[in-house]
């Protein structure tokens, strides 16, 4: 009889404190924001793929693509050493390190402590003699575990929240991959178009000196003036100029790529960047591709993961509102002096619940659950802008990529063209039939192109990086509406937390209904 009264007790107490928990509650605090469907977002035509042109995701190694072994073995390099992905790494860890942190407030947990005192007691305090006055020893053997019900679910949304910080951390730390992998393919391509200027311009400095030692002869020879003879000379320094601008340029880029690599600024000083080429390369998008978008990209998946995160978040601090409940139990031995200590007369032990629950808490609770909304619609604007910002990211590269090919075709005629008219231009100078001017203009022509040429040549190897990084760079597909349903089925039962109140009111006469429309 006293252990099925000490139930109704306690049954009564925790019916209670339900029904006095209306004193601190969240009513009025919710948020209205929503996340962006991408289905509804205007992006057919920007997006719209042609059947017969559909093109492969990139794989994770999508950089092998431009043929070149010695970026393969840059980028690997890079992703060995880079400090970037040092950090991201550590967050990983420290992610892992704070689920395993809220798991363990989800299981058992025990303690043993032992302790001896060596005391005087007071004549003049509460003991009597002959223990006041005395000096004794006193020993303490205690075993302590407890246990929360977490009957309201706010545990288990800690360690959701904390599963969905991993994850973010994750994405996250695969999207600083991707990014590196990216900066190392541009600065190398960077490398190899100023290596090439520099190539044009030595050539271009050759055939300069070639035409001032022929208009030389010529001025000698009373065919040509001073005039003539001054425009070739002056060509010479400019030249002489450009060339050394642009090695500067590729020292400083040196530099930049040997710290992509985690290395010191000589590192790449002695790098050879071979103009990459292209094989077939992802020249259109895949099918679905606002859709899928979602699960390929690492960015967007590490955004959705801290919504989740976020969502976690409010229904913890949503549940802190309600009782809290520990079971606790302890046994071990206590005895005033150590010669009695492990003796079956100084057995100690209890078992019995804690509950406690928030009334008045000077809005403490409300503060903390509205600061857990305002991080939830500061998750969901992040991840509406990164979902608007992927879509344009991957609109204005697909674009470039198409018109590109167009451009390449059409400049090759014209460097073509331009080649033919200067070689037109100094037959006619070494014939007497034109002046150097015409020789001067049409080389110049020549030496634009040639830039150009590079620079869309450079520009189709740079969209292609981007491209292949907007498109998420072979991050392993999430199913983000799995994702979802995922996290539907994680979140704690608002139906179960209502029963469970009101089966507590229904046995202790206590009506809490109240309680289960508030957490509605």
């Amino acid at each position: 009889m006293t252990h099925h009264r000490f139930i109704r007790r306690i049954a009564m107490l925790l019916g209670l404190m339900s029904g006095l928990s209306g004193c601190a509650n969240y009513i009025g605090i919710n948020s209205s924001s929503h996340l962006l469907r991408p289905d509804n977002l205007a992006a057919e035509t920007s997006l719209t793929v042609d059947d017969k042109a559909d093109a492969e995701w990139p794989t994770q190694a999508w950089w092998q693509s431009f043929n070149d072994t010695q970026l393969d073995s840059l980028i690997n390099e890079a992703l060995q050493n880079n400090p970037n992905l040092t950090m991201a790494a550590a967050k990983v860890a420290r992610a892992n390190a704070a689920l395993a942190h809220f798991r363990a407030a989800t299981l058992p947990s025990a303690s043993l402590s032992v302790d001896a005192t060596r005391q005087h007691y007071s004549e003049n305090a509460m003991y009597p003699p002959p223990l006041g006055g005395s000096t004794q020893t006193s020993g303490n053997i205690r075993l302590q575990a407890s246990y929360e019900l977490d009957f309201w679910g706010r545990n288990r949304a800690a360690v959701a929240a904390s599963q969905s910080r991993l994850a973010a951390a994750q994405a996250e730390s695969a999207s600083a991959r991707l990014m590196l992998a990216s900066a190392v393919s541009k600065t190398y391509f960077q490398l190899a178009q100023l290596q090439q200027f520099l190539r044009i311009g030595e050539s271009a400095l050759k055939q300069r000196q070639e035409i001032y030692d022929l208009t030389k002869q010529r001025v000698d020879a009373g065919l040509d003036t001073q005039v003539e003879l001054m425009q070739a000379e002056t060509q010479l320094p400019l030249t002489r100029t450009n060339i050394e601008m642009v090695k500067e340029n590729i020292i400083n880029t040196q530099h930049a790529l040997a710290a992509l690599l985690g290395s010191g600024p000589d590192r790449a000083l002695s790098l050879q960047a071979p103009l990459p080429t292209l094989d077939s390369g992802v020249t259109q998008a895949p099918q679905d591709l606002r859709i899928s978008l979602l699960g390929h990209r690492p960015d967007l998946v590490a955004a959705r993961w801290q919504v989740e995160a976020s969502e976690h978040d409010t229904t913890a601090n949503k549940a802190a509102f309600y009782p809290n409940i520990n079971l606790m139990a302890f046994a071990g031995y206590a005895s005033l002096g150590l010669d009695q200590l492990v003796r079956s007369s100084s057995e100690n032990y209890g078992v019995g619940p804690a509950l406690s629950l928030p009334i008045f808490d000077g809005g403490r609770l409300r503060a903390n659950l509205k600061a857990s909304f305002a991080d939830y619609d500061a998750a969901v604007a992040n991840y509406n802008q990164t979902l608007l910002e992927a879509l344009r990211d991957v609109a204005d590269h697909l674009n470039s990529y198409r018109f590109l090919q167009t451009q390449i075709e059409q400049q090759q005629f014209a460097l073509k063209a331009s080649r033919r008219a200067y070689d037109l231009a100094l037959q006619r100078y070494h014939a007497g039939l034109g002046n150097y001017l015409t020789v001067l203009n049409a080389q110049s022509v020549v030496i634009q192109q040639q830039l150009f040429q590079s620079q869309l040549q450079m520009r189709a190897a740079n969209t292609h990086v981007e491209l292949s990084r907007a498109l998420g760079g072979g991050y392993p597909y999430v199913d983000a509406r799995a994702q979802n349903s995922a996290a539907e089925r994680r979140q704690p039962s608002n139906k179960s937390t209502i029963n469970t109140i009101n089966t507590v009111s229904k046995n202790t006469s206590v009506q809490t209904a109240h309680v289960g429309a508030q957490y509605d």
